[in-house]
């Protein structure tokens, strides 16, 4: 009667979880025993047994082969429900069947995770909202067919995260040469998506399940543990690398992102925006973009997500993706890349534009400052509506200036595609490092300070706390300023590559 696990095991038949009971036998006499026992119990302890809930599964041996067949089992006189062959049965919620394989959880996986995406898919929602459903709801839905199953990563990122990635395009109208895998994995502090693939949710579940089977009171669970390890080398291997489970699956998750960054990296045209932002731009400024950019319109946050991996129709892309013969720019006649459109265009509309967007930051930032500035400081912008700097220099115009004491601190604000932030730093700081010599006579005896704000074509912001500390009286530049120069900064940038072909 009942089985025999693992070495030196005792016979197993049954097992009882809570008031579920599993009866094991190596045949329907022995089964049919268990039974009626059980059955006496639960009679004598005044519990029902629901047989409609209850069902019989048999395996047996004929012609040295197992085949699958229906056990007659009876409780009160009631037949149990018989399995069908080749039909699975679930117990404590993980379904078994005669060919102890995963064919059948993998079909219900695929179509319980396109289902869920549908639905996302067919709701009314903003596409950030709809990333931000299956990073909460979606992916958490499965995390106990993940876990309890041994599915293998290579087929959960070919089958699931593959539909993810196609509603994530749909979503975001993406072209389908689009990288979405690495950008949707990595942190929002890296300009990612931060939102985990199933393929590295599987692993991480798998090390914590593996850890519980290692560590458990249950001599049983050890030895279940043990009998496994050679199924589960890479694991075991990430687990006996680590001192606690914690550190192992911290240090899994930022091996993704460290592969993740790699891939990007070496994208020569998706991966150069992105790889620029974060190697130029400040952690926080990052960060923040990819929290104000989820606050925008719908049209505004597929512009950046695209713009950010250079995945705008323009006419260059066109050539690239077979669409267009022509790649050159009507305006101007030379290719039209997305640098192109955004910040190099030499027509006239485009220069008027480009003026329009880098203005409208000084716009923000000017009452800001008028009401920051220290004690006695003085503030000069180039623009209407303030003291210009041309009271204070020759010939130069630079966009702030603040005078304080003997001191004059000027901020240089530049506009720049995201590839080419060190550059126009260093444009400005090489066009004014002789700056004082410019100074006219009433400001001849004060020394100059020279900073730089780089706000890129997407509205990601450079750190101005060193400008902030010398004229104002706070550290650095507030949320809600923060804020609005991204939002209007991006909201300029649409409004130029909407009218990209346009003079007018």
């Amino acid at each position: 009667m009942g089985y025999l696990w693992g070495k030196n095991s005792e016979p197993r038949t049954w097992l009882q979880f809570a008031d579920d009971a599993a009866v094991i036998s190596n045949n329907d006499k022995n089964a049919q025993v268990l039974l009626d026992l059980f059955t006496a119990f639960c009679s004598w302890a005044d519990m029902k047994i629901r047989v409609d809930k209850c069902y019989a599964f048999g395996m047996r041996k004929e012609n040295s082969n197992y085949v699958q067949y229906k056990p007659l089992l009876f409780v009160n006189g009631s037949l149990i429900p018989q399995i069908e062959c080749k039909c699975d049965f679930k117990y404590l919620g993980k379904l078994f069947n005669f060919d102890m394989n995963t064919d059948s959880i993998k079909a219900q996986l695929k179509i319980k995770l396109q289902s869920l995406l549908s639905k996302v898919t067919q709701a009314k929602l903003k596409p950030q909202t709809k990333l931000k459903v299956l990073k909460l709801a979606i992916i958490s839905r499965l995390s106990f067919d993940l876990k309890t199953y041994d599915l293998g990563t290579t087929w959960v990122s070919a089958e699931l995260d593959l539909l993810i990635r196609e509603h994530i395009r749909n979503w975001l109208e993406l072209p389908i040469s689009t990288c979405v895998d690495e950008v949707m994995r990595l942190s929002s502090s890296k300009c990612g998506m931060d939102i985990t693939s199933l393929k590295d949710y599987y692993t991480i579940l798998h090390i914590g399940k593996r850890h519980s089977l290692k560590n458990s009171s249950n001599s049983d669970i050890q030895a279940l543990w043990k009998s496994t390890i050679h199924a589960n080398i890479e694991t075991e291997e990430i687990l006996c690398n680590h001192t606690s489970v914690n550190s192992a699956i911290k240090s899994t998750k930022n091996s993704f992102q460290v592969k993740a960054l790699e891939h990007i990296r070496g994208l020569q045209l998706q991966g150069a925006s992105i790889t620029s932002v974060i190697d130029n731009m400040p952690t926080k400024s990052i960060t923040d973009w990819s929290k104000i950019t989820t606050q925008l319109p719908s049209l505004m946050f597929k512009f950046a997500r695209k713009a950010i991996m250079n995945q705008l129709a323009t006419n260059a892309n066109l050539k690239r993706w077979g669409k267009s013969n022509n790649d050159n720019c009507p305006l101007c006649h030379v290719s039209q890349t997305n640098k192109h459109v955004l910040n190099n265009c030499s027509a006239e509309a485009a220069l008027d534009r480009y003026k329009v967007r880098h203005d409208a930051i000084l716009h923000i930032m000017g009452p800001w400052l008028l009401n920051m500035v220290k004690a006695g400081a003085k503030l000069f912008m180039d623009i209407p509506g303030y003291n210009s700097p041309s009271v204070i220099f020759h010939n130069l115009r630079p966009d702030i200036a603040v005078t304080l004491n003997n001191r004059i601190t000027i901020l240089e604000l530049t506009v720049c595609h995201e590839i080419n932030i060190l550059q126009s730093r260093k444009f400005k700081q090489d066009k004014y490092k002789n700056i004082s010599r410019d100074l006219k006579p009433d400001f001849e005896h004060m020394q100059v300070e020279i900073h730089s704000l780089e706000v890129t074509s997407l509205g990601f912001v450079s750190n101005i706390n060193a400008f902030c500390k010398a004229t104002l009286n706070v550290n650095s530049l507030v949320d809600s300023i923060l804020e609005s120069i991204t939002k209007t900064t991006i909201g300029n940038s649409y409004n130029i590559y909407k009218n990209r072909n346009s003079d007018n």
